[in-house]
């Protein structure tokens, strides 16, 4: 642990890695045909589609750290600040999340965030990469999960800072 906090780093699952190269593939080789006039010549949805693309990178979460009572969830340029003070439990179980559906977000490509349900946990914000390695927090008014490379050393470390608190 250094004084920054300790960093857990995010890493992807077989379904992110299989969802992200098709997604690009599919996204950049269609902008390729519409650019070049192989379907029909499109240069500003090609344009779209790349833009769209490259877009989804900087959501891509890469890391979470926890310092004092805030969880950061790293993205490429920037940080989600999440405040801590009021976590009530945070679980390392993936089976929660298990037959989840998207509300809203980003379903695989580079990363799964935004909106969530599911039966055993109900509505909740997704921050993971990997479902097989989620951690359930659970606020009073709102759950979020992500997936450390370390869930359960992370879920033990969040309750230290629920018994801290």
């Amino acid at each position: 642990m250094s004084s920054r906090g300790m960093f857990f780093q995010a890493p992807w699952g077989r379904m992110l890695v299989v969802l992200s190269i098709v997604c690009t593939a599919v996204t950049l080789s269609l902008a390729l045909l519409l650019a070049t006039g192989g379907l029909a010549r499109q240069p500003i949805l090609s344009l779209i589609l790349v833009a769209f693309t490259l877009g989804c990178i900087p959501f891509a979460v890469r890391g979470y750290t926890i310092e004092g009572t805030t969880l950061f969830i790293h993205r490429i340029g920037w940080k989600t600040r999440i405040p801590l003070d009021d976590l009530q439990s945070a679980v390392a179980d993936s089976s929660l999340i298990a037959d989840s559906y998207r509300l809203f977000g980003n379903g695989g490509f580079y990363s799964f965030t935004g909106t969530f349900s599911s039966p055993k946990l109900g509505r909740y914000r997704a921050y993971f990469t990997d479902s097989r390695k989620a951690v359930v927090l659970t606020f009073p008014k709102r759950k979020i999960v992500v997936s450390p490379d370390r869930p359960g050393e992370f879920a033990a470390k969040l309750g230290l800072v629920i018994q801290n608190a």
